[in-house]
């Protein structure tokens, strides 16, 4: 070992422990003290000087700072003052932007594409056509931005071809007044063809009084114009024109129009193709029938049976018809209609005028879409009724109405080619609904609502017996679709409804494969809803079909559903 060593081991001893040093110790331990006090002023010198490079420095930070504010602010006014300029420029510039020259014709198409052009089915029927946009605030809005676009706004008539008007709450004679309607109609010009829906004071009694009727002289200059005319409330008289170009007629309200001589002297239709009378009928002789398409009565009153045949009689080219209406028999009481009114003025009901009486069945050889609601007199109607063009039929069946042997018959009259069924009402009984589903082979979709359940004579009766060797099911062979719904209030439901196995082994039956039919995940489906569905559905798009059924069947009448959907 060193000297330098056993000195730094011997100071090492003594800093340690608590040993006594000698001179010797005392003197090495003074140098290494004076060493380090050296080293601690030097250190405490640079600290010093480092100090004041910091002041300094922050000195010079809080002058940058100060620079760096004025240097924003000064850059902060100077993007206020562009701001400015752009806006002076932009004011400059806009007077020669391309929109304040465009061609006439293109700011007409700008005009239409931006209106509302969805069409009105809730009012009219399959089939309509918007001759323009739908009225509101958007034509004024177009009228106000400039005096060019005011002159053209005013100068295309397609923009104001949809006229809505109401005066259904006229207190003072002021709210009768039809200038802004008749002002509105002049902007239509002299050619182009109306879309008109007029709705005059509602048929209820104010302080005792039937509110006084509107009139409709105001229609008098366009009437050869009007392609489609919706009436509503209670309303004189037409006036005398023809309606020339009127192809789709809505009359609605339990007093649509005065009884006046007038409308009788017709004025004439010969384009008219669609009406819909709701809650009353209203007799227009100017209805040619036989020219007919579409025809609706939604009616709150009675018709007789012999009024209704001989008016369908008359309609050799409807391919469109609903029904919706009490029928009642010929020997009941003249005055016994379903209906009550204020006073015989406004008496509605049964107004078809003299008709022939009908003695054998109604051919409607056009006919490939029918819905009728008229409670036990459903299959009464089916026995009048032959049509080879039938591919829809929406039919309500009430109390004990069903009859498969007048259904056979008209099934074996019509050899229509009936591709879908909705069936609804207490009607009928599983083997009703069964031999209907035999008889008509050309079934594709079939949805009952509060008609059958899901029995096990119903299940039993869909299955493909594969031992008898039939090369299709028997009984729906082409049915690709089967739902069955029914409101949970229902009382009629059974004890004991057909369970899932069941329905699986059904579907797998009718199956050309031998691969099992599933149960769809319908989590997002209330409980009581099932969807089932073979390995691999005719159907490609049942998936859709399903997402439509949610929305349409998810209640009846209100009530929740308990319902089957199977894909074939």
């Amino acid at each position: 070992m060193s000297t330098k060593e056993a000195e730094d081991s011997r100071l090492l001893f003594l800093i340690t422990t608590n040993e006594e040093p000698s001179t010797l110790d005392i003197l090495n331990l003074q140098k290494h003290i004076e060493k380090i006090e050296a080293r601690l002023s030097s250190i405490n010198n640079a600290i010093a000087e480092a100090n004041v490079g910091v002041a300094k420095a922050k000195a010079a930070v809080a002058q940058a700072a100060i620079a760096v504010i004025q240097a924003q602010a000064v850059v902060n006014s100077l993007k206020m003052r562009a701001q400015e300029e752009k806006d002076l420029l932009f004011q400059y510039c806009r007077p020669l932007a391309p929109i304040r020259h465009l061609p006439r014709d293109i700011l007409i198409e700008i005009f239409l594409f931006t209106r509302d052009w969805s069409d009105k089915k809730d009012l009219f029927l399959r089939g309509y056509r918007p001759v323009g946009p739908r009225p509101g605030s958007h034509p004024f809005r177009i009228i106000q931005v400039c005096s060019e676009w005011r002159k053209v706004g005013l100068s295309v008539p397609m923009l104001w071809a949809m006229i809505k008007a109401t005066y259904q709450f006229p207190v003072h004679e002021a709210d009768r007044d039809t200038t802004g309607l008749r002002m509105w109609l002049e902007r239509t010009g002299t050619t182009a063809p109306l879309d008109v829906s007029f709705k005059g004071p509602l048929n209820t009694r104010w302080e005792g009084e039937l509110p006084r009727r509107m009139p409709l002289n105001w229609m008098h200059p366009y009437m050869s114009r009007i392609r489609h005319l919706s009436l509503e409330g209670r309303l004189c008289e037409l006036p005398p024109g023809n309606f020339d170009s009127l192809e789709t007629l809505r009359i609605t309200g339990s007093t649509s129009l005065q009884r006046n001589p007038t409308n009788d002297e017709v004025r004439t239709a010969p384009l008219l193709r669609r009406v819909k009378i709701v809650f009353s009928f209203n007799r227009l002789h100017f209805i040619y029938w036989p020219h007919l398409t579409h025809l609706s009565l939604d009616l709150a009153c009675s018709l007789r049976q012999s009024a209704l045949l001989s008016m369908l009689s008359q309609c050799k080219s409807l391919v469109d018809l609903f029904i919706r209406c009490n029928i009642k028999d010929d020997d009941d009481d003249e005055n016994d209609d379903n209906v009550t009114f204020e006073d015989d003025e406004d008496r509605g009901g049964e107004d078809v005028g003299e008709h022939e009486m009908v003695d054998r069945p109604i051919v409607m050889s056009l006919l490939a879409s029918m819905t009728i609601y008229i409670g036990s007199h459903a299959v009464w109607l089916l026995s009048w009724l032959t049509l080879p063009s039938l591919s829809t039929l929406r039919i309500h069946v009430a109390g004990n109405g069903w009859s498969s042997a007048i259904y056979n018959s008209f099934c074996s009259r019509s050899s229509a080619p009936l591709h879908e069924l909705e069936i609804s009402g207490r009607g009928l009984s599983d083997e009703d609904f069964i031999h209907l589903l035999k008889e008509t082979p050309s079934l594709v979709y079939v949805t009952a609502s509060d008609a059958v359940f899901m029995t096990s004579t119903l299940t039993a009766g869909l299955v493909w017996d594969r031992p008898a060797h039939t090369p299709i099911p028997v009984i729906g062979p082409n049915l690709q679709r089967l739902s069955i719904a029914n409101g949970m209030s229902s009382p009629d439901i059974p004890a004991a409804l057909v369970e899932t196995d069941t329905i699986l082994q059904m579907i797998s039956s009718r199956s050309l494969t031998d691969e099992p039919a599933v149960l769809v995940d319908a989590s997002d489906w209330p409980s009581e809803v099932m969807i089932y569905r073979a390995q691999h559905p005719r159907r490609v798009s049942w998936n859709k079909e399903i997402k439509i059924l949610q929305r349409n069947m998810f209640r009846i009448d209100s009530r929740r559903v308990m319902a089957v959907h199977m894909f074939f």
